[in-house]
């Protein structure tokens, strides 16, 4: 645990404690917080898809409990790590300190992920801020928490320190955690009893009749399974091929054996049905690989949200049979959203469309585009690296080669200068003008306010760049990353426990969720950027 969250704890145990008295009477009647983030869920999603899908899962939600339709996160960095961790912490990276899945360290020099604890292991180290977790625990240590996610990031950042369960799903086909955090004693069960290998053969079929008008099974632009397919069906391979663990994380089949180990987790740790308050996260990474690959507007989306949305069901039937409707509150939301195909995009413009500006770029190409601009202008030898990473948006140069043949304020400048130049890019600044303050040129207040949120002085790039609006970076058919509305909208969705029903649209974000839930509980979350949430009461 951070040097930081060690002295926030102490600051927090001080002011807790003169509203213990009123604490209890704020405390509705639940002791179970059960969140779920789908990965890449777009705010637009629950809408979109209500026609596909049934009444016991997502739209019960919507009917019984209270859906906010304008929820964006107030951040720049909208991947992984900064989305599950803003969830939890409640703020953005300029507080917690994750401004990447992965990130290089000013004071250290070493470029590491947002979960490295050292050598090989995975922990919550990399955080500066505690999670809501965290904080239970803090107050109450019988308090359980249970954290898991098909991606380690993503479990990690919900679930935070070493008293708590974390667990993720390894490449050994097992789930799995570190010594750093505790074990469960039904991991090796779990394991046993759902394990991922069963749904080796397994094919994945349509779902949706084609009189509702789902979207076409083919279009221009998407990715494929690993056997070169982008129409239905899809067939896993067995389990001993290589190509079976990406195929079923792209499958429904994942999401179903991720929504069995965190009911099973309910019933082995008898969340939610004791004196304790209690809290589960589960990350959904499945519609994250899934989107990425055949993206927003796809037929493969729309199919795995009518199995998420019976996922929904099965879990919201277990909380109600296990601690009752009153015993338990359910948050439903996302760590970011999704970008457009551009090659899609692009596409609409010969039916008579107005042609848009969309694009990607590629990150090698970049780097090698900022190596040659500096070589030339230093005239150094041509094998000359100058950039070190880029984990968009934070681009870090190699200081020691700076130092053999210029000076930071100057390579800045000339990079900057340089990558104006070329197509795609929209947003771009240096660390020396963030730490002053100074908003990037021509950037609306708005945006420039989320890059501030997403900066911190010792993790973010010596140049920080963003694309423009409708460009990505990288390969992928679809992404996210950016300030852009899309990829900053995601659901947020409360029900259970004191929720009234409600569908609201008030402009919120997902930081004020575990605010709201900690002020319910007496839980000071110190100085963040979240606030309650504007509630039915």
């Amino acid at each position: 645990m951070s040097r930081k969250i060690i002295f926030w704890f102490t600051a927090v145990i001080a002011a807790t404690s003169s509203v213990a008295a009123v604490a209890v009477n704020k405390q509705p009647k639940a002791r179970l917080i059960v969140i779920v983030s789908f990965d890449q869920m777009r705010g637009d999603y629950p809408m979109r898809f209500k026609k596909f899908i049934g009444e016991g899962g997502f739209t019960r939600i919507q009917k019984e409990g209270t859906t906010f339709n304008k929820c964006f996160f107030e951040q720049a960095n909208t991947i992984t790590g900064p989305g599950h961790a803003a969830i939890l912490t409640g703020t953005y990276a300029f507080a917690n300190g994750i401004v990447g899945n992965d990130y290089c360290s000013a004071r250290g020099g070493q470029c590491i992920s947002c979960v490295n604890g050292g050598g090989s292991n995975v922990s919550a180290m990399q955080l500066e801020m505690p999670t809501l977790g965290m904080l239970l625990q803090q107050e109450n240590p019988k308090s359980k928490v249970i954290s898991i996610s098909h991606k380690d990031r993503a479990a990690v950042m919900m679930g935070g320190d070493e008293k708590s369960s974390v667990l993720w799903l390894s490449d050994s086909l097992r789930l799995t955690t570190t010594n750093f955090y505790s074990r469960p004693a039904w991991l090796d069960v779990v394991n046993k009893k759902f394990s991922i290998k069963n749904y080796g053969g397994k094919t994945w079929s349509t779902e949706i009749p084609t009189e509702l008008q789902p979207a076409a099974d083919a279009a221009v632009g998407e990715g494929t399974f690993s056997n070169g397919k982008n129409i239905f069906p899809y067939k896993l391979s067995n389990s001993n091929n290589t190509e079976f663990l990406p195929d079923f994380l792209k499958s429904p089949f994942s999401v179903e054996w991720i929504f069995d180990v965190a009911m099973y987790a309910l019933d082995a740790e008898r969340l939610g049905r004791n004196r304790n308050v209690d809290l589960l996260c589960v990350g959904v990474s499945s519609t994250d690989y899934l989107g990425h690959t055949f993206g927003p507007d796809s037929r493969e989306v729309q199919e795995m949200y009518l199995h998420c949305d019976k996922q929904m069901e099965r879990l919201i039937n277990k909380l109600d049979n296990t601690v009752g409707r009153n015993g338990y509150v359910l948050v439903v939301t996302s760590d970011h959203g999704a970008s457009p195909v551009p090659e899609q995009l692009l596409s609409l413009s010969s039916f008579g469309n107005p042609a848009l500006d969309a694009g990607r770029i590629s990150k090698p190409a970049l780097q090698h585009f900022v190596d040659s601009t500096l070589n030339a202008k230093f005239k150094t030898d041509s094998a000359t690296i100058w950039v070190k990473n880029f984990y968009p948006p934070n681009l870090y140069f190699n200081h020691s080669t700076i130092s053999t043949f210029s000076n930071l304020d100057s390579v800045t400048s000339i990079t900057i200068e340089a990558l104006r130049t070329r197509n795609g890019i929209g947003v771009i600044t240096s660390k020396k003008e963030m730490l002053r303050g100074n908003c990037p040129p021509n950037t609306e207040a708005e945006v420039c306010q989320f890059i501030r949120n997403s900066f911190h002085p010792d993790r973010s790039g010596d140049v920080l760049l963003y694309t423009k609006r409708y460009w990505i970076f990288g390969k992928d058919p679809s992404s996210h990353g950016s300030p852009h509305d899309y990829d900053r909208w995601v659901p947020l969705m409360l029900f259970g426990g004191p929720i009234k029903p409600q569908t609201s649209d008030a402009r919120v974000t997902p930081v004020n969720a575990a605010v709201t839930i900690a002020d319910w509980f007496g839980i000071n979350m110190g100085s963040v950027a979240g606030k309650p949430l504007p509630l039915k009461k």
